[in-house]
């Protein structure tokens, strides 16, 4: 599980982990470089809990990167990845221990606040499908899925090695999904497994400030910079082709128009996204100097370069904590 100065939802987490039907063999944090006392937390409140502590926040991707490995490195045999702010139900990895053959990828449903159940996509030219309770009835195969609740097992992560860590945040999730899915690993969705997290945010907009209030999905103008770009990144390293670099660019004109015309900082976030397009194309990939996550106000430090066309291998991230020896 993947933690970065949030205390709270960490805490509500590992309540959910130990509270599982079928307990789980071992837990690791992965702690992100949190400058909230994380660790102490977790030493005091969680003592059987392992922690792994990075000296920097590496980003979602880099964090999964390491605890991944780390992992693998202990002899885990099935990885259960989640963020923070994920809640597992309590028979939500029994349900996917049923299924288990030890070489597919196991998927749980995530569900919202409002009950809806989401998180698993088909891809397309076109762009993302998502899959519908309905619809995955007959399609109980997805190509895309997000590290909210994805049991994988050790042999696949050895087969086609770890997540990009140069996406440093959004879309590293789904590259992995869909390189699964082009090395013939299947990913199947256990619906009676259920994981509770919401999806993102929504605010009340007004077209250019006046007329009725509409509710439009909304994130921070930093992470509209990672989306974009990570995206074009995975065209470019799964070899998806030209028609769904065309349908992107298209619906990126569209979201512009509706920056500009919802959003008070809608300038900045056109500017991102323009800026996005261009290192997207080119390839150039790694954490984005400037820009601020305001959680946080700490600015990105590493210059970003070209990412290299290949698969991340099972090597290269070094125990940053040597004392506290963590298996997933």
């Amino acid at each position: 599980m993947l933690t970065y100065n949030r205390q709270r939802l960490l805490t509500s987490c590992l309540h959910h982990l130990l509270g599982q039907t079928r307990p789980l063999n071992h837990i690791l944090v992965v702690d992100n470089g949190s400058s909230d006392d994380t660790h102490a937390l977790l030493a005091l409140d969680f003592p059987g809990v392992e922690v792994l502590v990075l000296p920097r926040n590496v980003g979602a991707a880099g964090g999964f990167v390491a605890g991944m490995e780390f992992a693998c490195r202990s002899g885990a045999d099935l990885l259960w990845l989640m963020d923070d702010d994920a809640y597992p139900r309590p028979d939500a990895l029994e349900r996917l221990l049923e299924h288990s053959s030890g070489q597919e990828v196991l998927i749980p449903w995530q569900a919202s606040a409002a009950g809806e159940l989401y998180g698993v996509s088909q891809w397309r030219d076109s762009g993302v499908a998502s899959v519908t309770p309905s619809s995955s009835e007959a399609t109980p195969t997805v190509q895309m899925f997000s590290f909210i609740g994805p049991l994988i097992p050790r042999t696949v992560i050895e087969s086609i090695g770890l997540p990009y860590a140069d996406y440093f945040i959004d879309f590293f999730d789904w590259e992995y999904s869909l390189r699964l899915h082009q090395a013939g690993v299947r990913a199947l969705l256990v619906p009676g497994s259920v994981i509770d997290h919401e999806a993102g945010q929504t605010r009340p907009k007004r077209f250019l400030g006046v007329g009725r209030v509409r509710m439009r999905y909304w994130q921070p103008a930093w992470r509209v910079y990672y989306d974009t770009r990570n995206f074009l990144l995975t065209v470019r390293r799964r070899h998806l082709g030209g028609r769904a670099v065309a349908f992107f660019l298209a619906k990126q004109l569209r979201e512009m128009l509706r920056e500009l015309a919802f959003e008070e900082d809608g300038t900045l976030r056109v500017r991102l996204r323009l800026l996005a397009t261009v290192d997207g194309l080119c390839g150039v990939s790694g954490e984005r100097p400037g820009l601020l996550a305001p959680v946080t106000q700490k600015a990105v430090l590493s210059s970003p370069g070209k990412g290299e066309d290949i698969a991340a291998p099972l090597c290269g991230v070094q125990d940053t904590q040597p004392g506290h020896r963590s298996v997933s």
